[in-house]
């Protein structure tokens, strides 16, 4: 099976903290998006090894009071930029 890809790149402080190879297909919700990301995860570390940094979500998208699920998929498809 073919996925089409996308870049998504992740600023901190200005600088390029991540670059990330995402699936580009379109999710409903940001639950699906994160199955497929996991999976795609898992399939570059089984090619190229597991990554340098591991993936940590940006402090906005979790904890007690986290951006609504179609807010996190509007970044993410526009190229989250994440501060820290």
């Amino acid at each position: 099976m073919l996925v089409g890809m996308s870049g998504t790149y992740w600023y901190e402080q200005e600088r390029l903290a991540r670059a990330f190879l995402v699936d580009a297909s379109v999710q409903a919700d940001m639950k699906s998006h994160l199955t497929r990301f996991d999976g795609l995860g898992r399939w570059i570390a089984s090619a190229l090894g597991p990554p340098t940094t591991p993936v940590e979500m940006p402090p906005a998208w979790i904890g007690a009071r986290p951006l609504p699920d179609a807010a996190q998929l509007a970044l993410v498809r526009a190229g989250a930029r994440a501060s820290r």
